[in-house]
Parts: C-alpha cells; sequence; structure tokens
C-alpha cells in the first residue's frame, strides 16, 4: 500500500470520471453550465463508472477479462469526444486532480506516513466483496465453508443488503489488476470524498454565490474536518461514503432544477430535461450504494417538490413534468434493486445494531459539524477545548435554522430547499430516536446508535446550509468577509493538522498485528502457498478476532476453519459442522502471536500433529 500506488489509482479515476461528466454536462441550461462542469461532473462521470460496475458485477466474473478496460476506455474517450469545450479542459483536469489529493489527506496522511490503513472495521466485509468478485458474479451462490471471507458475500446474497459501492471497489480492482482488494480500498474511499467535497463546494457556489476560491476552499471542510463524512470513509463505512457523495451531488441538481423551473421562465423541456435526467443518475446510484439512506432521500426530495408547488405556482405546470420525469428516472435506472432495497430495509429496521453512544444532544450535533471525532475514532478532537466545539457548532446550528426560516421568505431560492428538508427530516428523526425509543442496552438517551448515524447523514446538508447562509450575509461587509475568511482557513489549518495527528492513533491497532504495509499478513500468505496443497485444511487461531478476519482475506483460496464463536461477522453465517471443528481434523497449524506496544504480531505456520499422536498427548 504505497503512496505511488494510492495515487495511481486516484488519480486516473478523477481523470476519467471528470472527462465522462464534461460531456454529460454539456447539454444543461446555459446559466447552469459552468457550475455543474466545474463542481458536478466529476460526481456525474463516477455514477456512470458505479452503474456499469453494477451490471458487470450481476452479469459476468471471473479473471483475466479485459471488458472492464474496455467499457472505461470507451466511455473516457467517448467523454472526450463529445466534450465541446476542449480549451479548457486541461486547467479543468489539474483543478479536479488538485482538489482530489487535497480532499484524500485524512486516508492519503495514513498512507503517507505509515502504508497502511486501518481494516479492522466494516471494511473487511466489503474486502471479502471485491475478492469475490475477482472469480465469480454475485448471481453464483458463495458457500463460506472452509472460506470464512465468503460469509460477507452470502450474508448480503440472503438478506439483499446494498452492494452498489462494493461492486465499484471490485471495478476498481479489477482495473488497477490489484491481487488484494485492500491495495486499491484507501483510493477508492478517497475518491467519494473528493466527489463529495467538489459536490460541497458546487453548493456554494450556486446558493451562496461564492467565487471559485472561496466554494473549493469550503469544499475541503466535507474531508478535513471531523463530521460524517470523514469518519465514514476512515473507519470502513464505505457504503456510506459513496452513498452521502451521490446523495449530495444528486439533491444539488434537484434543488437546481426545483430552482429554474419555480422561476417561471424556464418551462420543462429539452436542457431542462436532460438536467433532470442527471439527477435521477445521481439519485439512482445513491440508491444503489446506500439503501440505509433511502427513506430520507425520498422524503427530502419530495418534500422539497411539495414546497416548490407551494410557493410558485404559476410554474406548478413545469414542476409536475419536472418532478414526475425525474422519479421515473431514478425508478427506472433503481430497476429491480428496488425488490432487494425494500426487503434489505425491512430485515434492517428489525433488528438493533451498534453500540451504545451515551452523549449529550449537543455532542451528537458537535460531530456532525466536524468539531467531534466519531465514537469510535480515538480520542483527539479539533480542539482541546470542549465550549469551543461547542461555541462553534452553536453558530453552525444557529445558521442552519436561519437557512430554514429564510427560506419562507418570498421569493427565496430554491436551490437548498433539498438539504434544508433532508435536515429537517434527520433533525425530527433524531429527537424521535432519543425521546421516543427506550435505549436497548441499558445506558443513554433513547436508541443512541441511531442517533449517532442519524447526525452523520446531516452532517453534509448541515453543513451546507450553515456555510452558505455565512458567506451569504457577509457578501456587503468586507471587514465580514475578511472575518469568515479568517475563521475558514483557521478551521481547516485545524483539520489538517488534526487529521495528520490521527493518522498514527487510526493505524496502532493494524500496526501492531501486521506491521508496515501489511507485511506479516503477505509474508504469511507466501508461507503458506509454499506449503499448504489447496485440499489441505488450516486451522488458524489468534486471540484476536479482527486480525484473524484480514488473515482470512489473504489465505481466502485455501481451506480455513478455526474457533469463530467470538466473530460476529462469521460465525453466525459458517454451518453447525465447522463452528466447533476440531485442530485433531487440521493439516496445518497457523498461531497468530501476542504482540504488545513495542513489537508486531506474527503469524507462524507449522505441520499439525497426527490424530493419533494427538490423542497419545
Amino acid at each position: 500500500m504505497q503512496p505511488c500506488l494510492f495515487f495511481a489509482v486516484l488519480l486516473p479515476l478523477l481523470i476519467c470520471s471528470t472527462l465522462i461528466g464534461r460531456a454529460l454536462t454539456a447539454r444543461v441550461p446555459p446559466r447552469l453550465r459552468g457550475i455543474c462542469r466545474l463542481y458536478l461532473s466529476p460526481a456525474a462521470g463516477a455514477a456512470v463508472l458505479v452503474c456499469m460496475s453494477i451490471l458487470y458485477g450481476w452479469l459476468t466474473g471471473g479473471g483475466g477479462s479485459w471488458l472492464p478496460w474496455i467499457l472505461v476506455g470507451l466511455a473516457t474517450v467517448g467523454g472526450f469526444a463529445l466534450d465541446p469545450d476542449r480549451r479548457g479542459m486541461a486547467k479543468h483536469l489539474a483543478l479536479v486532480c488538485a482538489f482530489g489529493i487535497l480532499a484524500s489527506w485524512p486516508v492519503a496522511a495514513q498512507i503517507w506516513r505509515f502504508e497502511l490503513i486501518n481494516p479492522y472495521n466494516d471494511t473487511f466485509t466489503y474486502l471479502g466483496h471485491a475478492q469475490w468478485l475477482q472469480e465469480h458474479s454475485f448471481r453464483e451462490p458463495a458457500n463460506p465453508d472452509y472460506h470464512p471471507l465468503w460469509t460477507q458475500v452470502l450474508i448480503y446474497q440472503n438478506q439483499d443488503f446494498r452492494m452498489g459501492a462494493s461492486f465499484f471497489l471490485a471495478w476498481v480492482q479489477r482495473l488497477a489488476g490489484a491481487k488484494w482488494a485492500l491495495d486499491v480500498f484507501p483510493a477508492a474511499a478517497a475518491f467519494a470524498m473528493a466527489l463529495a467535497g467538489l459536490a460541497f463546494a458546487g453548493g456554494l457556489a450556486v446558493a451562496a454565490k461564492a467565487r471559485p476560491a472561496w466554494a473549493l476552499a469550503g469544499g475541503l471542510l466535507l474531508p478535513w474536518t471531523l463530521n460524517g463524512l470523514c469518519f465514514a470513509a476512515v473507519l470502513g463505512f464505505f457504503p456510506q461514503c459513496y452513498g452521502m457523495a451521490f446523495a449530495l451531488a444528486g439533491m444539488l441538481l434537484w434543488g437546481m432544477i426545483l430552482d429554474r423551473c419555480g422561476a417561471g421562465g424556464a418551462p420543462f423541456r429539452g436542457r431542462m430535461r436532460w438536467l433532470a435526467a442527471l439527477a435521477a443518475l445521481l439519485l439512482a446510484t445513491s440508491v444503489h450504494a446506500y439503501t440505509e439512506f433511502v427513506p430520507f432521500l425520498g422524503l427530502a426530495c419530495f418534500l422539497s417538490w411539495a414546497w416548490a408547488l407551494a410557493v410558485r405556482r404559476a410554474a406548478r405546470g413545469a414542476l409536475v413534468r419536472a418532478g414526475l420525469f425525474t422519479a421515473g428516472g431514478v425508478f427506472l435506472l433503481v430497476n429491480l434493486e428496488w425488490l432487494r432495497a425494500v426487503h434489505a430495509l425491512r430485515t434492517q429496521s428489525g433488528i438493533t445494531v451498534g453500540t451504545s453512544v451515551p452523549w449529550s444532544i449537543l455532542q451528537f450535533w458537535t460531530h456532525s459539524a466536524g468539531w467531534k471525532q466519531g465514537f469510535v475514532d480515538g480520542k483527539i478532537s479539533m480542539v482541546p477545548f470542549p465550549w469551543l466545539a461547542a461555541l462553534v457548532t452553536c453558530v453552525l446550528l444557529a445558521a442552519a435554522f436561519y437557512g430554514i426560516l429564510r427560506q419562507f421568505r418570498r421569493g427565496s431560492s430554491l436551490v437548498l430547499t433539498p438539504q434544508l428538508a433532508l435536515f429537517s427530516a434527520l433533525l425530527a428523526a433524531f429527537f424521535y430516536f432519543r425521546y421516543g425509543v427506550p435505549s436497548p442496552w441499558g445506558e443513554g438517551v433513547g436508541q443512541t446508535w441511531n442517533q449517532f448515524k442519524l447526525c452523520e447523514w446531516a452532517s453534509p446538508a448541515f453543513l451546507l446550509i450553515a456555510w452558505a447562509v455565512l458567506i451569504a450575509s457577509t457578501r456587503r461587509s468586507r471587514l465580514a468577509r475578511r472575518a469568515l475568511a479568517l475563521a475558514l482557513a483557521a478551521t481547516l489549518a485545524i483539520g489538517g493538522s488534526v487529521q495528520f495527528q490521527k493518522a498514527q492513533e487510526r493505524t496502532s491497532p493494524p500496526f501492531k498485528s501486521a506491521g508496515s504495509n501489511f507485511a506479516a499478513f503477505r509474508k504469511l500468505e507466501a508461507e503458506v502457498r509454499g506449503s499448504v496443497r489447496p485440499e489441505e485444511i488450516v486451522f488458524l487461531t489468534s486471540e484476536y478476532v479482527k486480525p484473524k478476519q484480514i488473515a482470512s482475506l489473504f489465505l481466502y483460496r485455501y481451506r480455513i476453519v478455526g474457533d469463530w464463536s467470538k466473530d460476529e461477522y462469521v460465525y453466525p453465517v459458517i454451518s453447525e459442522e465447522l463452528r466447533g471443528i476440531p485442530l485433531s481434523r487440521a493439516d496445518w497449524v497457523i498461531n497468530g502471536k501476542k504482540h504488545d506496544k513495542e513489537t508486531p504480531a506474527s503469524w507462524s505456520l507449522s505441520k499439525n500433529a497426527p490424530p493419533a499422536a494427538a490423542q497419545a498427548r
């Protein structure tokens, strides 16, 4: 996981998606073309790539296929050929790449300093998906017996959980020619952060009429502070990262449609239909990536549409046509995934997940504002003074509430209406889970994990509304504008420094158990490859669950057994027979040696004693 590999994956993704997106945004209305091309074309192009990966993951599989390269090459060349404005193409690509490098800082800091990330979280699940899809289609049933990594595939096949982001991770692994999904996972996570940051910058540009320098600097607020998007990227919540990024871009386009159609002078036809098609593409891709977000995303789009119909009565015909066209496009692009999404939502709503998060209301929203670390993201916060973080959060909340109240003014812009509706819906749900639902853990107020997730989902909308209001309010005062510029610069400086400091804290668990660049796991895989035949059984033992999971990733081609009783990811899925298989049935034994603060753990492979000899002992 060298820094050169990280950027060798990230930058081509940004370039290809931007070239495809520039061609897609070339047909939007002229007034919106500059904003869409500069800030939203990478997200539009990435949505095309994700949709390609979804079709590929469902319909085919197997190693050695050149089809992904062909499809991406054709799409990229087609985007380049269809782009009518090639004069500014090189400058735009350089700007997107530079912003992407900066936006990747929370992940890149870990790669640069320690050449690894922390996969001891939900990352294990998505790495398993990507590894499976290198040789199989998702339609092919997985058999997790003797292959614990495939438990994660079987769960998602049986429960119809979202696979859009996993399909894309497998696609990136195939395009990069990487042996392990772990090698491309950091760049894929950073790519989503870059897309979200650019969409956020576009929101500031269109809602607050911020200049590009202001907008792009504001776009770094999402990846550089400790809000929900950053937490998702560095803590392994991979689908959430992509779902939030595409939802942010899609809702921004939807707000532009409402504002233009509601103005009365833009009938819904021609270029407006193309804009609606792009919004449908981005919203549908968000559904594929993260179905848990769908109820709130759908509610926000519907409420903003209903509000536009109520306050723009003269343009109701255009608004009705825009709503029906966009909704139809979303339903068409999501297609049969709706059936899986409904089943998955029913399953997820009926189970208790997560853990207790005993925070106050202000602490939850301080994390949403980016000034407090996530619940399992260590101890370093943006500032060592809780009162200062609380003060900043109160200012941002006040600005967000002012943005909601300002929407009731006659003639107000409708661009941020979807974001306002989403923030309001998530805020209402937050209080429901705080005071309307008892705590399943016996501590905290209400279902605190759901409160935590809702605040994370609200982060992009919350920050966009608040900073758009602050930027717009300083437009007429040079002194206020300079003060806000200083506040923004200070926030980014603090955030960038914190991300650098947290790199050591975040990578400490895998470094102790794997060493730099996961050398211990790679060495173990090479040793097993040179000694163990495919038909032989290997007993994997370690007192640590998470390193044991990653070891099974590197050894997925071999018949692996062990005691999985403490592993909530693996144990419920494997068969009764293999849950308690004795050591005597194994041909080989892998022991994970205990580590301490100074010495990384190591793994040893040894031939198991014959059953008779074992019984004699």
